[in-house]
């Protein structure tokens, strides 16, 4: 499965071009610190998936890119938003 599923820069450049030349926005969230580098280049915003909202890593270096957040909280309790 995790060959399946592993994108790299190459296939999110593929898929980013795709949504523009159909003239959606290109999104994905990132689930790790290095996606966050590649994604910068790539999405007009940022998407925190509520799996992550105690990651304060990936939350720090998502904020450090000074893009607009989705930040679900659909799997978070009332504390963990707060926090």
């Amino acid at each position: 499965m995790k060959k399946v599923y592993k994108f790299g820069l190459a296939e999110f450049k593929i898929l980013q071009k795709y949504c523009y030349k159909i003239k959606i926005d290109f999104l994905s969230t990132p689930f790790d610190l290095d996606a966050v580098d590649y994604l910068d280049k790539l999405v007009p915003f940022f998407k925190i998936a509520s799996a992550d909202i105690n990651n304060y890593h990936l939350i720090e270096k998502i904020c450090s890119k000074c893009k607009p957040i989705d930040l679900s909280t659909v799997a978070s309790n009332i504390n963990e938003i707060k926090q």
